[in-house]
């Protein structure tokens, strides 16, 4: 089945996640979402010593017992990462029947959403997916992207987003023109120069809300 897929960023610290299963490949998922903000249940009679060490220090809650349906009650996302087929696809009848998302680690025939190869360098946050055919492909062609992300690309998303505020108080013409000057700007030519990048970006916001002359056109040009 050849099934498509709604790209999302969800917010991790919105999300209470279910997690089936003590073992490395849960182990992998729990802390994924850990570090989104996400807040974890883990639900397995037995897990890794570093799981054990996140529900001692509190990072995570762990249920250490069999699953059950009753285990999805405050769930809003579920995953199941068992080694045993039956109980995965006890988790994932039971998530759908209860309209929860859910994920069966490496069983596309048992996701409602499936989790694509991610890279995440300061604000920004890049992910790729094949709908689960080739994740080996997906990583590859990830780490392909990743070398394309520099650290001036993180300085000018993260100045952006600073300046968000007084960019939405832009009419709307103004807004499309600032926008317009952004995606034109040649950011290799800042590399190493955080500070005048930051400037710029200030100048063309600064000569947008004004409108004293076109973005992107310096006035020596006009002499």
């Amino acid at each position: 089945m050849n099934e498509r897929y709604v790209p999302v960023f969800m917010v991790g610290s919105s999300l209470r996640c279910l997690v089936v299963g003590g073992g490395i490949v849960a182990q992998r998922k729990a802390e994924s979402l850990l570090g989104a903000g996400a807040t974890i249940t883990l639900v397995s009679p037995e897990v890794t010593p570093r799981l054990s060490a996140l529900a001692k220090r509190g990072a995570i809650e762990w249920e250490a017992q069999k699953y059950r349906r009753a285990h999805l009650k405050k769930a809003t996302l579920v995953v199941g990462a068992t080694n045993d087929p039956a109980v995965n696809e006890r988790v994932f009848l039971d998530a759908c029947k209860a309209g929860l998302p859910v994920n069966v680690v490496d069983d596309p025939a048992h996701c409602t959403f499936i989790v694509p190869s991610v890279f995440t360098k300061g604000p920004i946050q890049i992910a790729v997916s094949t709908g689960g055919a080739a994740p080996m492909l997906a990583a590859k062609l990830r780490r392909e992207i990743e070398k394309t992300i520099s650290d001036e690309h993180v300085c000018l998303a993260t100045e952006l987003r600073k300046m968000r505020p007084e960019i939405k108080r832009l009419c709307a013409p103004d807004k499309e023109r600032f926008w317009r000057s952004v995606g034109a700007l040649s950011v290799s030519s800042f590399k190493g120069k955080p500070g005048r990048l930051k400037q710029r970006l200030r100048a063309e916001l600064r000569c947008t809300a004004k409108a004293k002359m076109p973005i992107g056109v310096r006035k020596d040009r006009h002499r």
